[in-house]
């Protein structure tokens, strides 16, 4: 495998591509929207402790639960729908994403951001089943380790018990990491085949899982490239993120200087324009990296095709 041709390769498809950026940006729309639910509970919880905001919930709405019920059954629908309609548009876009670079490198006609994204919706619950129980199956393994633990604890066991349930947790989360690696690694090559060759979920889980297995070498090297290419691309995005950032705030300072008014539009104006370049920058990530995971399958998958022969 010609590693630093698909590097490049990778880039030459996205960076004149702009459609490729806007499938990129609802690809991470899902995970976006997952960091933003764990940025406010991680504010809410370090600011309000956990027992103050239950006492406070029951202090206010414990008489008037019956009458509240029907207002938090609605707001839960309405999250859950917009968490299913954001999962769709993700995945759909994500497949979109992996026909518009395997089309490309079949040197077939160029899809269009509309085109690409209406191809893809025919994948797009396959693909967000495939995570699924790539994550089911991990959170799984996470209590058969911890399992024991949290029994000795609860039964109070002696100091044998406890070395000997450390031991084994701590053995089995090395375990643990390996083979979520390899299932990740797995979920990724089993994505393409599922969208390629439009195959079922737990086709196209086997066939990754037999790519990797067959051909360790490589799918690893092209692992630990996308780690570094990852690295390398957070310190590009931390230091401009940074120059930013003291930009926004010294223009902040001139603002204050105008009067409060100015300077709460210029803070709105200073947040969506912030905010917009994240996004962009999050598109082109993420449309980066999975042209380069595209084009790495198709490589790898030839390989394996080849080595049958």
């Amino acid at each position: 495998m010609d590693y630093a041709k698909i590097i490049t390769r990778a880039w030459d498809i996205i960076k004149k591509r702009r459609y490729l950026w806007w499938l990129g940006i609802l690809a991470v729309a899902f995970a976006s929207l997952g960091s933003l639910t764990d940025f406010l509970r991680q504010v809410l919880g370090s600011s309000i402790p956990r027992e103050k905001m239950a006492r406070g919930f029951i202090l206010m709405f414990g008489s008037q639960l019956s009458d509240v019920w029907p207002l938090i059954v609605i707001v839960t629908g309405i999250i859950l729908l917009l968490a299913i309609l954001i999962a769709y548009l993700s995945n759909s876009a994500h497949a979109g994403l992996i026909l518009s670079v395997n089309q490309l490198e079949e040197n077939q006609q160029e899809e269009t951001f509309g085109s690409a994204f209406h191809k893809g919706t025919q994948y797009a619950w396959r693909l967000f089943g495939l995570n699924l129980l790539i994550g089911l199956i991990i959170f799984g393994l996470l209590l058969v380790v911890f399992l024991p633990i949290a029994l000795a604890l609860i039964f109070q066991a002696g100091t044998a018990t406890y070395v000997i349930t450390g031991i084994f947790a701590f053995l089995g989360l090395l375990a643990l990491i390996v083979l979520s690696i390899y299932l990740s690694l797995s979920a990724m090559l089993g994505a393409r085949t599922l969208v390629l060759n439009d195959v079922s979920i737990l086709v196209a889980l086997q066939r990754g899982k037999k790519l990797v297995r067959h051909q360790l070498k490589h799918t690893l090297l092209a692992w630990l490239i996308n780690i570094a290419l990852y690295i390398g691309f957070a310190i590009v995005v931390g230091i401009a993120s940074a120059v930013l950032t003291a930009i926004f705030v010294g223009l902040g300072y001139l603002a204050s200087q105008a009067g409060i008014g100015v300077l709460i539009g210029y803070s709105i104006i200073a947040v969506l324009i912030f905010l917009a370049i994240l996004f962009v920058l999050g598109g082109i990530y993420t449309s980066y990296f999975s042209s380069y995971w595209t084009i790495a399958y198709r490589a790898i998958d030839y390989l394996e095709k080849k080595s049958r022969v």
